[in-house]
């Protein structure tokens, strides 16, 4: 929690009702994944890792296709913005699913779960590597 009040600055925000409606879907997705290794572990015991990987992602693309649709933007993203959608989509995201299926299947979810700890060891260095234009 500190570190995201570090990064998040430290000047309060009002609490608007679109406030706590963040922090109340913050709550919840991170509720979510809390029990979803746990979820896995125990309902889809067996369940090959790819099928788990794939399946996460078809669901995800289903559950935010509406939305996406419904609040696209006007005009069509730079090229580089597509590119990085798309890399951050199937390697970040899709492939990175993978090795984590195959890792709850070995330790379990609360082992697993602790992958998240280097998510900020990478993820802060890489946003603050400047990029050429």
């Amino acid at each position: 929690m500190a570190g995201v009040a570090v990064l998040v600055g430290w000047s309060p925000l009002p609490l608007t009702p679109w406030t706590a409606l963040g922090v109340a879907a913050t709550l919840a997705a991170a509720a979510s994944c809390a029990g979803a290794g746990v979820h896995v572990r125990l309902r889809l015991k067996g369940v090959p890792t790819l099928t788990l990987a794939l399946g996460q992602q078809v669901g995800a693309l289903a559950w935010l296709a509406l939305p996406g649709v419904t609040w696209a933007p006007r005009a069509v993203p730079p090229r580089g913005a597509l590119w990085a959608v798309l890399a951050l989509g199937i390697l970040c995201t899709g492939v990175a699913y993978l090795p984590y299926f195959r890792l709850l299947e070995r330790v379990g979810p609360t082992k697993a779960a602790t992958i998240t700890y280097l998510l900020p060891v990478f993820g802060l260095p890489n946003g603050a590597v400047p990029r050429a234009k």
